[in-house]
């Protein structure tokens, strides 16, 4: 319950004197002294005038809590106070939390919670442990935290805070089971007051528990064989020793994996990531592999290594056996140089013809007249090429005289390095493969090489606003015939 007084500030001072004359009217009724009484009242009523005009202003000083239970202090010079209210409030009941009944197994932990005060409403939950202890240098600094993820979760949920809070809090003993844990892994049972505003309420409590060992309860293995690898791609054949088992797979680049203390924690995350972003339902045969398989691996980088690991799970999406493991890399890239696809010397009809039949589009708002060539400008819809620029002549001729490929895989082609701006291994090797010379550098950054006798190749880094695309790097291949952009020999 809350009570609530307001006294305005210029009322003490009558308040002050109203007692003062009211001790004097009494002494006056029963003293034989009234008249001396009366001088003093007079006396005490122009001191109070003058202490009041001639005293410094005073200040008002007011101690409050944050949300977090921190102290906070305000202070005001009592001019700029126009109204003070007073408020007082029940003393928050100091709740205290008793974790009993801890069981663990490899992947959650089950628990009580009996708290002191059956009123108060709270979170519980568990962290890793040695997460905690490495980023969180204070208990407030781990509710912060958890107060923001609960935020992101309302948002996920597409709810309120207040009333996703309404949902996930407790309040009185109670029982809580959390899943998706890391098998020998230390963790801490959190437990902290929270009101349905998001008030913290009591200080965090913390308990540490170990999940157990997994053991697996299905002796099925599985050989693992790598029967292709290309740039980016990797397929790999499975082959269990049990052809009824049900089974799930996933993969890691070298460096991810290494972050993992165990084969199983890795397991953990696949099973978690599946759940989470593919909502896979274990339970249907259709969600999981049976008998020798073929697994393709795509959209990955070159020269890269991979880690794949295949295990057995349950329709309630357990891991049921040991993990197998196969690392592999990916081949270097075989960069595919996208020459013209019409001849030197072809005519804008001849041009127009051909990609008619790709079905590409002519941007008719790029395409302009350039001095004494015309420059025609197609739009493609086959990664990595983005346009098809071609630069006809003009002089009733109409023969093609320059090519452009306008491509989106700026990482493929060039590499940054202090600054500077270099064509990748990869990509020169591309270059060399099918005949073209080793690259030198041009005038403003470009390279530049050739085709034997044939053309000449500028390569170039640019943006995508350069040409109206709304890509942020973007690889310009220039092709002209042979000599003009390097001396003609």
């Amino acid at each position: 319950m809350t009570i609530t007084r307001e006294i305005d500030a210029l009322e003490w001072a009558p308040l002050l004197y109203a007692s003062h004359t009211k001790l004097l009217d009494i002494l006056m009724t029963r003293s034989l002294l009234r008249s001396l009484l009366g001088g003093l009242l007079t006396l005490l009523t122009m001191s109070y005038s003058l202490s009041a005009q001639n005293d410094t202003p005073k200040q008002l000083v007011i101690y409050s809590h944050d949300q977090n239970q921190q102290i906070v202090k305000r202070t005001f010079d009592i001019a700029e106070v126009d109204s003070i209210s007073f408020t007082t409030m029940e003393t928050p009941v100091n709740t205290t939390f008793e974790i009993k009944e801890v069981s663990a197994t490899a992947s959650s932990v089950t628990l009580s919670v009996v708290p002191s005060d059956s009123k108060t409403t709270y979170y519980v939950g568990l962290t890793n442990k040695a997460h905690y202890d490495n980023t969180f240098a204070t208990e407030k600094a781990y509710l912060d935290n958890q107060i923001q993820i609960l935020r992101t979760m309302a948002k996920a949920n597409g709810k309120e805070f207040t009333d996703y809070l309404k949902e996930i809090l407790k309040q009185g003993a109670a029982t809580h089971t959390e899943e998706d844990l890391y098998s020998e892994t230390e963790y801490y049972i959190c437990v902290f007051g929270l009101d349905e505003t998001g008030r913290v309420t009591t200080p965090l409590h913390k308990q540490v528990v170990t999940t157990s060992a997994l053991t697996p309860i299905d002796d099925t293995t599985f050989e693992l064989l790598a029967t292709e690898q290309t740039s980016q791609s990797l397929t790999i054949q499975v082959t269990p020793s049990n052809l009824s088992t049900a089974y799930f797979w996933g993969y890691f680049t070298k460096d991810q994996y290494a972050e993992y203390d165990s084969d199983e924690n890795a397991v953990a995350d696949i099973i978690f990531n599946a759940e989470m972003f593919d909502d896979v339902d274990w339970s249907k045969p259709e969600n999981t592999l049976r008998g020798v398989q073929s697994i393709t691996i795509s959209d990955l980088k070159p020269n890269t290594e991979y880690v794949l690991l295949v295990f057995g799970i349950s329709a309630e999406g357990k891991q049921t056996t040991k993990v197998a493991t196969l690392r592999l890399s990916t081949s270097g890239a075989s960069f595919a140089i996208p020459e013209s696809p019409v001849p030197f010397g072809s005519s804008k009809e001849q041009i127009a013809t051909y990609e008619a039949a790709a079905g590409t589009t002519l941007d008719n708002d790029l395409s302009s007249s350039q001095g004494e060539e015309y420059m025609y400008v197609y739009r493609v819809n086959q990664s990595p090429i983005i346009m098809r620029i071609y630069f006809v002549s003009e002089d009733g001729a109409g023969e093609l005289n320059e090519y452009w490929a306008v491509l989106d895989n700026y990482d493929e082609v060039f590499q940054e390095a202090d600054g500077k701006v270099s064509l990748t291994e990869s990509f020169v090797a591309s270059l060399s493969k099918i005949g073209y010379t080793a690259p030198v550098v041009g005038e403003e950054g470009t390279f530049l090489c050739s085709k034997g006798d044939q053309y000449d190749l500028m390569i170039m880094p640019g943006t995508g606003g350069d040409l109206g695309i709304e890509v942020d790097k973007i690889v310009v291949l220039e092709f002209a015939p042979r000599g003009e952009f390097l001396p003609k020999e």
